[in-house]
């Protein structure tokens, strides 16, 4: 994010934020495992400015529009009144969420990858080196993009504050709960001295075992989609083309069954199929993209 756009929305909205922050209270800590380097009164003044912006937009566009089809500049203006003001709070509402997605979405990178960052590493840890040692092996091993968000900090903290700090500030800022718990466990057994080697074989079973339901359940709702997608393409658009065409042949309706079938090959079946992409795309376990 700019640093001018932040300056910006601060010198407008920065004093409402200071009020605002006290009844967000989950937000630091969501901002942390979203890896966002800012405040969490900056992200309340950037969700208002760009509600604002919207608004702003919005407002003659729809004022224009409304008033024509009313037939009246009174009602049109008001109805956009009410309407941009909807847009300002969606606006503000979903960016103020948004670090929340962005958590889950690390998250779900970062569980798929586990069981086989446990098993690298308790293959380091039965090399009896020192565990600051073993993560930094393991940082030089290529990660997804989302999950390097989460291993570079730690790494980088360890090298300048040691592996204590480091492993309590990784532990605190984790967006994913797993990777937590297998962190939260590697700084009890270095403080106690347990056997890390074992931990970590125990913990990539786990993992493994996860994984692979997550892949079976994976399969089952793939299956379940992929014949939802072929009654609601294939059944329903032959259906609904023989009801036209009869409807046409017998109520004398032909050019308007003309255009109902061209409005559904263009936009209808369209709209499915990416409607269907996107929900495959959120069921599928990210590591077999």
């Amino acid at each position: 994010m700019s640093e001018y756009i932040i300056r910006l929305s601060l010198t407008l909205f920065g004093y409402l934020s200071f009020y605002l922050v006290s009844l967000f209270p989950d937000l630091s800590l969501d901002l942390k495992k979203a890896k966002y380097k800012r405040l969490p009164y900056e992200h309340i003044s950037l969700s208002l400015f760009f509600g604002f912006l919207s608004f702003v937009f919005s407002l003659p566009f729809s004022s224009l529009l409304l008033s024509f089809f009313s037939r009246s500049a009174l009602v049109g203006y008001m109805l956009s009144l009410s309407t941009s003001s909807s847009i300002f709070f969606a606006i503000s509402f979903v960016y103020l969420n948004y670090p929340k997605s962005v958590a889950k979405t690390i998250a779900k990178e970062v569980d798929n990858i586990l069981p086989f960052l446990t098993l690298n590493l308790s293959l380091l840890a039965s090399a009896k080196l020192p565990l600051d040692r073993i993560i930094s092996l393991q940082g030089r091993f290529a990660f997804p993009k989302n999950a390097r968000k989460e291993i570079d900090p730690l790494i980088s903290d360890i090298s300048i504050m040691g592996i204590d700090k480091a492993l309590e500030k990784a532990i605190e800022r984790a967006s994913s709960e797993n990777f937590r718990e297998l962190l939260y466990g590697l700084y009890s057994l270095m403080k106690t001295g347990g056997d890390i080697s074992s931990y970590l074989k125990e913990k990539s079973r786990t993992f493994l075992f996860d994984y692979r339901r997550k892949l079976s359940e994976f399969s089952r709702k793939l299956g379940m989609f992929t014949q939802i997608y072929l009654i609601a393409i294939i059944v329903s658009s032959i259906f609904f083309t023989v009801l036209l065409t009869v409807f046409g042949a017998i109520g004398g309706i032909g050019d308007l069954a003309i255009l109902m079938q061209f409005f559904l090959i263009a936009f209808v079946i369209p709209l499915i199929s990416i409607v269907f992409i996107i929900l495959l795309k959120a069921i599928t376990p990210s590591a077999i993209y």
